[in-house]
């Protein structure tokens, strides 16, 4: 069983809306990211995908295989335009991932953090364990068939299905899009739209159901995955010993969970996950996801 491969994707435009980012600033942050990877799973096989401006040779260095491509077309609110949108780039990497024989993989992304020692033992601990076959976080929907798909890790024949790039769009919201082709691994066909909480997917499961019976699930917060990309401009005037600080993992973490700046998901002292804005009313947390 080969699960030590990590998939990394992020694209660099010249100036990046989504937290007023510049190619060079976002060069940093991906630099920041790859390095703390490598610091905390130093046998991992990390590939890193993307398209833009190409990050540092150093960071490239860091990883094993590097996939790049020219900037896909960006709209005025940072989202790459098109759908699937990132899906080309994160296919390449799955892709290579299984045609180098790994059973397992993990995908985040070029700009966030995982504030934890050896990621892929964790993960794969805890899919074991509770016999699933992959581990989400939050962005995955009560309803609505919304799939968090910024951190995801679990058997790679899913991972390819789930990413595939030659999956017809399914819709234009690519949380639900990603959910939706998750059924359809299953149940060889797209999901009925509008969503029916009552609609029976596959072998007389509904959407929760179907989610609980293949997915483990914990919160942002207890697996440490943070977000550089709306708070790196906070962090800019010691950035250097920063940098460190979190490749390191010497960071209070706590203030830079994925989502918590933007108000999608407050915390409690553990990490877990008490409650959603209501730009995500409709995410689980992982004490409602296991109740």
């Amino acid at each position: 069983m080969k699960n030590n491969c990590i998939v990394s994707q992020i694209h660099i435009p010249d100036f990046d809306p989504q937290g007023g980012l510049s190619a060079e600033d976002k060069k940093e942050i991906v630099d920041t990211s790859i390095r703390n990877l490598r610091r905390c799973n130093p046998s991992a096989y990390i590939i890193l995908v993307g398209h833009g401006h190409e990050p540092y040779e150093s960071t490239k260095e860091l990883c094993d295989k590097y996939i790049w491509e020219d900037l896909h077309p960006i709209d005025g609110g940072g989202t790459v335009v098109g759908m699937p949108a990132q899906y080309k780039s994160v296919y390449l990497g799955i892709k290579h991932a299984k045609e180098k024989g790994f059973d397992y993989c993990l995908k985040t992304r070029g700009d966030s953090i995982i504030a934890k020692e050896d990621i892929l033992s964790y993960c794969h601990e805890i899919i074991t364990k509770e016999n699933k076959m992959i581990l989400l976080t939050q962005q995955t929907g009560k309803e609505l068939y919304k799939f968090g798909d910024c951190f995801m890790y679990g058997e790679i024949d899913l991972l390819c299905s789930i990413w595939d790039e030659s999956n017809d769009p399914l819709h234009a919201d690519g949380l639900i899009h990603t959910g939706m082709s998750f059924v359809k691994h299953f149940s060889n066909k797209i999901p009925p739209v509008p969503y029916n909480s009552q609609a029976i997917l596959h072998e007389d499961k509904n959407w929760p159901e179907l989610l609980k019976e293949y997915c483990s699930y914990r919160d942002i917060g207890v697996i440490g995955f943070c977000d550089l990309r709306w708070n790196y401009n906070d962090m800019k005037s010691d950035w250097d010993i920063t940098k460190q600080q979190i490749i390191d993992l010497e960071y209070d973490f706590e203030e830079i969970y994925w989502g918590r700046r933007n108000g999608w998901h407050k915390f409690n002292s553990m990490g877990q996950v008490v409650s959603h804005g209501d730009m995500c009313k409709w995410a689980y947390t992982e004490a409602e996801f296991y109740k």
